[in-house]
């Protein structure tokens, strides 16, 4: 409870009962052995005599120089430090639930610094650290019931790396519900993958190429995305003339697909993932 005396009896101020029982308060305290707390106190939190004036308090919050290798909560709740090499971060030892804080990052040296964090540290997205020397970024923490953990999020200086830039495998997988497309992703996810028609699979293509070699049978598509469009290229390799088998999957309607029977003809099998993504109309172009 905080009491300012200097107001008693004005409208709004302390009543005199409530400052007697403030100083009584700091008698019983001071009797029973009480000290002020230090700022190391108010680290460690294992004191339950000494009393935290609002000095203390603010000066417990000052950034402490902390080694992301050996971190420790007995020494700071705000930490600041300067990443001169790949750095794995340590668990936090001496964690003090519901404790928050960040740890100021200064990259120094050449910069295009990894860092590494335990599982300790809970992340939604692994973090992308700033890349130029002289970049500050910022780790924000809040330790979990039981001290178990670390929920945090990090707030990266370069304005590039604040945000998670998705892959082709990104695109092509479909799953990250955070991570941010730029056109040279999709670019990328276009581009014609080597496929295995008898193994064909989702999360590895939008647009495939495979070469016929022998009769084949092809699978169907595995991870299928509904909605998703594109095309396989076939080209008829070995001495050609080879049968193409296609399941139920694959819908081309009542025009069956007829290959290309010459050595080095390429075929183009188009296609489009039907509504729940249980099959996909295709139609078979033959470069006769």
């Amino acid at each position: 409870m905080a009491i300012d005396i200097g107001k008693l009896g004005e409208v709004g101020g302390p009543t005199q009962d409530e400052v007697d029982e403030f100083a009584q308060s700091l008698i019983d305290i001071l009797e029973a052995g009480g000290q002020i707390a230090s700022v190391a106190d108010v680290w460690t939190g294992a004191s339950d005599t000494k009393f935290v004036t609002p000095k203390v308090f603010k000066d417990s919050l000052v950034y402490q120089t902390v080694n992301p290798t050996a971190l420790n909560h007995n020494l700071f709740i705000n930490g600041k430090a300067t990443i001169t090499a790949n750095t794995t971060f340590s668990t936090i030892a001496n964690v003090q639930e519901g404790r928050s804080g960040v740890i100021e990052l200064t990259i120094g040296g050449a910069g295009n610094w990894t860092l590494t964090f335990p599982s300790f540290f809970d992340f939604t997205e692994p973090p992308v650290p700033s890349t130029t020397t002289g970049k500050v970024d910022y780790l924000y923490y809040n330790v979990k019931p039981g001290g178990t953990g670390v929920d945090c999020s990090y707030k990266t200086d370069d304005s590039i790396n604040q945000l998670v830039m998705a892959t082709a495998a990104d695109i092509w997988a479909g799953t990250s519900a955070t991570k941010t497309v730029t056109p040279q992703a999709i670019q990328d996810s276009l581009v014609y993958q080597t496929v295995v028609p008898t193994a064909l699979n989702h999360n590895t293509f939008i647009n495939g190429k495979a070469t016929i070699s022998a009769n084949t049978t092809f699978s169907t598509i595995a991870n299928a995305k509904e909605g998703r469009s594109g095309v396989i290229e076939l080209t008829i390799g070995g001495a050609g003339n080879w049968t193409l088998t296609f399941p139920a999957f694959f819908d081309f309607g009542d025009a069956a697909p007829i290959p290309s029977t010459v050595t080095g003809k390429v075929d183009y099998l188009y296609y489009n993932i039907k509504p729940g993504a249980t099959s996909a109309d295709c139609s078979y172009k033959t470069d006769l």
